[in-house]
């Protein structure tokens, strides 16, 4: 082989096939994905089984002090002091 041939050049068209064609499936992944995430989140709606967070009274922040509204109501409720 010739050691001083240089490589061909890439072409702009070549390019902007590959850039168009990444952008494709990037494109084309995150819909994919959200329309999985939609699929599921109807699947689940009105489950019985399915975990729904109540997340200020399973927050760690609770028990030491947290100040919303919903933490107090919480404290208040259940007799927790600070």
């Amino acid at each position: 082989m010739d050691q001083k041939a240089k490589p061909k050049p890439t072409t702009p068209a070549r390019r902007q096939f590959f850039a168009i064609g990444m952008r494709t499936i990037i494109i084309g992944g995150i819909g994919s994905y959200a329309m999985s995430q939609e699929v599921k989140r109807r699947r689940l709606a009105g489950d019985p089984n399915c975990i729904q967070l109540d997340t200020c009274t399973q927050c760690i922040e609770l028990s030491s002090g947290c100040t919303k509204d919903k933490a107090e109501n919480f404290r208040v409720e259940n007799n927790i002091t600070k």
